[in-house]
């Protein structure tokens, strides 16, 4: 657990840490692979329930890695639904400096031609907000990605192992950006 920041970590939706269903185990060691332990770690924020309807979770695990002062928020997850308070937090996570990285979702949609998916589609102005596309460019994307103009980066999220557990999609694909970023600014 060397790369697990010491101190508090959450768990919102009272199931435990454990992960039920491997994807955030497989986020952090995605993650984990990119990052050097002596200098950055993952504060671990549970908040996903299959009520996708309820976003109270959601928004309070951003408010919260806000208030823990973090750099970087992967967020591997989203849909269909704009949220006005969701869109509160991120952009308090912006203007805070924190540099949000979300998924564009996996059903082979052009958001260009609309945009319905998010966080990806809040289309904020700036540098700290990234959307990540599975595969390796626009023209050399997962059938399944998303794509089109909210996408800012590129990431391979095919068959990615983190702790143990092999995934595929934006998720995956976020999770390798994030990584990258927070090892670069470890130098």
């Amino acid at each position: 657990r060397k790369y697990i920041c010491s101190g508090n970590h959450y768990d919102l939706t009272g199931t435990s840490l454990n992960d039920e269903y491997g994807h955030g185990t497989n986020i952090a060691g995605i993650i984990a692979k990119r990052i050097d332990p002596r200098k950055t770690c993952l504060l671990i924020i549970k908040y996903y329930l299959s009520d996708k309807t309820d976003y109270t979770r959601e928004i309070q695990a951003i408010n919260l890695a806000v208030k823990e002062d973090v750099k970087f928020i992967n967020f591997s997850s989203g849909g269909e639904n704009a949220h006005q308070q969701e869109r509160k937090a991120i952009e308090t996570a912006l203007e805070k400096g924190i540099t949000f990285v979300t998924a564009v979702g996996n059903a082979g949609i052009n958001l260009s031609e609309n945009c319905f998916y998010y966080p990806a589609c809040y289309g904020f102005l700036t540098t700290k907000f990234r959307v990540v596309g599975n595969g390796k460019g626009p023209n050399k994307r997962n059938p399944t990605s998303n794509y089109g103009h909210p996408v800012t980066d590129w990431r391979d999220g095919f068959q990615v192992t983190g702790f143990g557990v092999t995934q595929s999609g934006s998720s995956q694909a976020t999770a390798i950006l994030t990584g990258e970023l927070a090892a670069k600014a470890e130098r």
